[in-house]
């Protein structure tokens, strides 16, 4: 039996009523879109939009719990909000399926407003290139995370791929997750055959492991870059750029788009497509992270090919392949000493279509591609107000003023600037909320610093996710490396709460070594112990308040009384004297610092930065599950590097 749904029915879940949504286009009728295995029903309760997905009787098989259970540990991650799923099973939902069977195992999930990549193909929307270019780069970023992981989606095409911000030129999202592959997931009963335009010769009856998603994933990219030039928006077959008896024939489709991202994009993009169309198998398709080092940031202002001797295209060297890849190598790394990393880049994609695959030097390559860009960083002017931005000037005095800003290269990220100076540290006896580790009260002589205005959020460390910072050994100590490469849940799972992960909220459930990686990564460090509480206090502007700027707490920090027992976005209470937020409540911060009991006895004068070893490390500031005594500046807290409390985040220094 199929569900037979009607605009404004009624459904009881889990205590809420859920009214099944009329069209927007045809009124009276419910708002659903079918697919292969299901139908999907947008359904409201109390103004929130949710998607139902209805099951047809074939696919409704009882493995949707179990899977439903696995994938919310993936909701976190960027692209896959559909992940947070609430599955209707006999067990927990009789009432409801004693008067609706035909919804057992149905999911209840987000609902993501925007149209489909299908939908752009078949109604030939005009994009501009900056659309297209930022659309890639967000879906190779998600796909990347996902290979990243071990996980790969496994029915990628344009009816699969969701563009909510499209109007933005950002956000993409994925959808029809029940194929996923995961080294923990169990195969499904059913894996799609490939998806029409999408599909490799060598796997017809479709794919379900970590390299599924190459080659469909090099499809939709290059459909994605190539949509901006009307050419390729009149040869399009329709729900895909590609009739399905093309994939792979060297046709004139072919042949057009290739020239296309040639010209609109430069050799590198068309040489990664390339190889994923001539490929022998999916595993043979370049990887996401490739196309992440590839892809810019912005539309070149001319073609890339075009910019004559100062952006070679190909460099001649001789000798075995293997002497030839490790004499470009040492090409790219003289344009790198000479500041001209984007060509250095160019000569480094070069060498990896010599290099054998997974060898040491395609390992070492793919290193040098993933290495950040320079982390420039403006210089700024003698401030007249505290959190004010400067742009560079040649008239700039030698020393800031506390609260002048500066940014943090290209990671979104303002630093504040703290003088050198004296300040005192620490509680003192007669503080009635004082722990013992927080005592004595003791001065400390600090050289100058500048710290992250706000904890690092979920937007900026993504921007480390998406540009290969777990796999970049240059990032990580040694232990965090073996922590890395030995832990299979190393990589940040976000929290499942979608609410918990918006762009503007603070990175949470980190552990130190993934702190100190994005740090390094971003070209600063995390601060020591003494250098946080003197910013928090409000270094020479203090006013010796208890929390980071009041002392009311209320006022500048979120903790337990008011958080809504979760994280909030980073700037919305009061700042300190040095215009620095979320110092006291939101997030507890990781520090550089070993923690000692007793360690402020013996601590030395001059810069002190902990005890030179121990079990655990400071975490700072308290956060929005706390009381308010632990969000106070002196508050002193530690856990163990490895560990990921859901509230611990932190700042970055330099």
């Amino acid at each position: 039996m199929v569900f037979q749904a009607q605009a404004g029915l009624e459904l009881n879940i889990d205590g809420s009523a859920y009214l099944v949504a009329e069209h927007p286009a045809a009124p009276g009728m419910p708002y659903g879109q079918e697919g292969r295995a299901a139908v999907v029903y947008q359904v409201v309760c109390g103004g929130e939009r949710r998607a139902l997905k209805v099951f047809k009787p074939r696919h409704q098989v009882p493995t949707l719990v179990y899977l439903a259970e696995q994938l919310r540990s993936f909701a976190g991650l960027p692209g896959l909000a559909v992940c947070a799923r609430t599955v209707l099973t006999p067990q927990a939902h009789i009432a409801l399926l004693r008067r609706y069977p035909e919804l057992t195992y149905a999911v209840l999930m987000p609902w993501i407003e925007g149209p489909t990549w299908m939908q752009v193909l078949l109604e030939k929307r005009t994009l501009p290139a900056q659309t297209c270019l930022e659309v890639a780069n967000h879906l190779a970023g998600i796909l990347a995370g996902l290979e990243q992981r071990g996980l790969a989606h496994c029915d990628l095409s344009g009816p699969n791929v969701l563009l909510p911000g499209l109007a933005a030129g950002t956000g993409v999202a994925l959808v029809d997750v029940e194929q996923m592959y995961g080294p923990e997931l169990h195969r499904p009963p059913l894996v799609p055959g490939g998806s029409p335009g999408y599909a490799h010769r060598a796997a017809p009856q479709g794919l379900w492991g970590a390299e599924a998603d190459r080659f469909a994933g090099a499809v939709l990219l290059a459909e994605v870059l190539g949509w901006c030039d009307e050419r390729i928006r009149q040869a399009a077959w329709g729900e895909s750029y590609f009739d399905p008896a093309e994939v792979q024939d060297a046709g004139e489709r072919w042949q057009l788009l290739l020239a296309v991202l040639r010209e609109r994009w430069g050799q590198g993009i068309a040489h990664l497509v390339q190889a994923a169309w001539s490929s022998a198998t999916p595993e043979q398709c370049p990887n996401f992270g490739q196309w992440l080092a590839a892809l810019p940031e912005r539309v070149p202002e001319r073609p890339p090919d075009k910019r004559g001797a100062a952006r070679p295209t190909t460099i001649q060297v001789e000798g075995t392949p293997s002497d030839a890849v490790q004499a470009l190598i040492a090409v790219g790394r003289r344009f790198e000493a000479q500041g001209k990393r984007e060509i250095a880049k160019e000569v480094y994609r070069q060498a990896l279509e010599m290099a054998p695959a997974g060898g040491r030097q395609a390992r070492e390559l793919g290193e040098l591609l993933f290495e950040p860009e320079p982390r420039v960083v403006k210089d700024v002017r003698l401030a007249r107000a505290p959190a004010t931005e400067y742009e560079s000037s040649e008239s700039m005095p030698q020393v800031p003023q506390a609260g002048a800003t500066k940014l943090l290269g290209n990671t979104g990220i303002t630093l504040v600037y703290v003088p050198a100076g004296t300040y005192w540290m620490g509680s003192a006896d007669t503080d009635r909320a004082a722990e013992d580790d927080e005592k004595p009260r003791h001065e400390v002589e600090l050289g100058e610093y500048w710290i992250g205005q706000t904890p690092v959020t979920n937007a900026q460390f993504r921007r480390f996710i998406e540009a290969g910072g777990y796999g970049t050994r240059s990032f990580w100590s040694e232990d965090g490396w073996d922590w890395v490469t030995s832990d299979e849940s190393a990589q940040r799972l976000f929290p499942g709460d979608p609410a918990w992960n918006k762009d503007d909220c603070p990175v949470l459930g980190v552990n130190w070594y993934e702190a100190e990686a994005y740090c390094r990564w971003a070209g600063g460090r995390l601060p020591t112990e003494a250098e946080w509480e003197v910013a928090s206090r409000g270094g020479p502007l203090s006013r010796g308040y208890a929390y980071a700027g009041s002392n009311n707490a209320d006022e500048v920090a979120w903790y337990s009384d008011n958080s809504g027992n979760r994280p909030r976005t980073v700037k919305t209470r009061g700042g300190n004297e040095l215009g620095l937020y979320d110092m006291s409540g939101n997030v507890r911060e990781w520090v550089a610092d070993w923690y000692g009991e007793s360690y402020y006895s013996s601590s030395p004068m001059q810069n002190p930065t902990g005890p030179a070893s121990g079990g655990s490390r400071v975490v700072r500031g308290g956060s929005w599950d706390d009381e308010e005594a632990l969000v106070r500046c002196a508050y002193r807290d530690w856990d163990a590097q490895e560990d990921r409390p859901v509230d611990n985040g932190f700042r970055v220094a330099q």
